[in-house]
């Protein structure tokens, strides 16, 4: 390949960090923790392997973080209002999370769990901005 060619696929293929404004709300307004999560593929998706993540304490179920994505792409960022700070996504005896969770792009339907392609969302070049609202998962 050509050094014309490799400066040409730089500029069309940009492979520079890129952060990301996620603005995370919830319908608890209650103290606690919100913890993001960044998945790069449907693979550490479902290993629930990220590549980045996020711990903030809530104030009044709001949240401003900055996420450093590797590159522009396609990714899942997934966050949950940790209510008692355990570090966990508190569930009851049937699966059901029982604290405020969502992702960039809402899930189709609660009865299953989603997978990468169902959440997840492109983002471009340059500084992002998106939101994240956190809900229960009957207000889903």
């Amino acid at each position: 390949m050509s050094l014309l060619t490799s400066i040409a696929l730089l500029f069309l293929f940009p492979c520079a960090p890129q952060t990301i404004s996620v603005s995370v709300s919830s319908t608890c307004a209650k103290a606690g923790e919100v913890r993001l999560a960044v998945y790069a593929n449907a693979k550490d998706f479902a290993a629930k392997r990220e590549i980045a993540s996020v711990v903030r304490a809530s104030r009044n179920g709001t949240v401003e973080l900055d996420v450093s994505l590797p590159a522009a792409g396609t990714y899942v960022l997934a966050a949950f209002h940790d209510l008692n700070g355990n570090g966990e996504l508190d569930r009851n005896m049937l699966g059901i999370p029982t604290e405020p969770y969502g992702f960039t792009k809402e899930p189709v339907s609660k009865w299953e769990a989603p997978g990468f392609e169902d959440v997840a969302s492109r983002f471009e070049g340059g500084k992002a901005r998106t939101e994240l609202r956190l809900k229960l998962w009957r207000e889903y």
